[in-house]
């Protein structure tokens, strides 16, 4: 049975902390100008999302974000909240999107889905987080809803970023007993492959490892999300097909049926990517949560107790 269960006051006061913990450092006035952006209209949301998708093509491969037509619907239904950086002259040079995201059994977690930074320059990436985390930590306690996990994606440029706030990798033990990290994927648009991510995590009760019924939990409920309706309207379709430059699979954007069957054949994608996940962890016990530092250590044969060293120093 699961033990990924947690209560609200429990929850929020965890979360508290884990806001105070990466708030140490951050500057004051640079907290103070990042910008928090909630649901849009329509009109309003197409320009974000094109600013948004232009900062995430130089951070990402195409296949890795949403195109600027998804994202316009994610702002416009609120599913995805916003936090920006801006210079001087009012361009955003930095984003973090997330959402929190019903779990099974009543728990939430919030989801990061994008973090992106213009390269080269100095960005805010502290004073983002924080406010990203103190804003849908006040929206968790206003829905009242207990957070289970922080839970997002990661590439390694940005592992140990991720890792000073505590998320970590997550690995099983393969039958020869090698130490894996678990396999993430998703399909493309098109259908074609599936694209294949870190998934990094934090549990907000306190535990550095997870079991293989909760994480299949998590993974179902991101699943979901790519499966909402609203990204699977002819309209919403060739929004995404004029972004992209390619026709979507099978004819998607003609009407309501051939979106209705795109969505089908992605949902079916999706579940062959779970089955193949269940079934590379069956028999697996207990996975760990790892980060970039304690990896490194058992690669040299070191002794690393996971999930202490998150590269936090106490200031002086």
């Amino acid at each position: 049975m699961s033990r990924f269960a947690i209560g609200p006051e429990a929850s929020w006061a965890a979360f508290d902390r884990l806001v105070s913990r990466v708030a140490r450092g951050a500057d004051p006035a640079a907290l103070r100008e990042i910008v928090h952006v909630g649901a849009l209209s329509g009109p309003e949301a197409e320009p974000l999302s094109e600013r948004l998708q232009h900062l995430y093509s130089l951070a990402f491969d195409a296949d890795e974000v949403m195109d600027a037509g998804q994202q316009a619907v994610a702002i416009a239904h609120g599913f995805h909240e916003t936090w920006l950086a801006r210079d001087s002259a009012g361009a955003v040079t930095a984003a973090l999107q997330a959402q929190l995201v019903d779990l099974e059994g009543g728990a939430a977690m919030l989801v990061v889905w994008y973090v992106a930074a213009v390269p080269g320059l100095r960005t805010p990436a502290r004073e983002l987080f924080t406010r990203a985390l103190a804003d849908s930590l006040a929206a968790a306690r206003a829905r009242g809803r207990a957070v289970a996990a922080i839970v997002g994606e990661t590439r390694p440029a940005v592992e140990r970023t991720f890792n000073r706030y505590g998320l970590r990798r997550v690995y099983y033990r393969t039958p020869a007993g090698r130490l894996a990290e678990v396999p993430y994927r998703v399909p493309n648009d098109d259908l074609s492959d599936v694209v294949s991510e870190h998934l990094i995590l934090i549990r907000l009760d306190g535990r550095a490892d997870l079991e293989v019924a909760e994480l299949l939990a998590i993974v179902r409920a991101l699943h979901h999300e790519y499966l909402r309706p609203e990204y699977y309207t002819p309209a919403a379709l060739r929004a995404s097909e004029r972004h992209r430059g390619h026709p979507l699979p099978m004819s998607a954007t003609r009407d309501e049926a051939s979106a209705a069957a795109y969505r089908d054949a992605f949902s079916a994608s999706l579940a062959r990517c779970r089955a193949e996940l269940e079934h590379q962890l069956r028999g697996a016990e207990a996975l760990v949560l790892l980060g970039e530092r304690e990896r490194r250590q058992l690669d040299a044969g070191a002794h690393a107790a996971p999930g202490r060293d998150d590269g936090f120093r106490e200031r002086p």
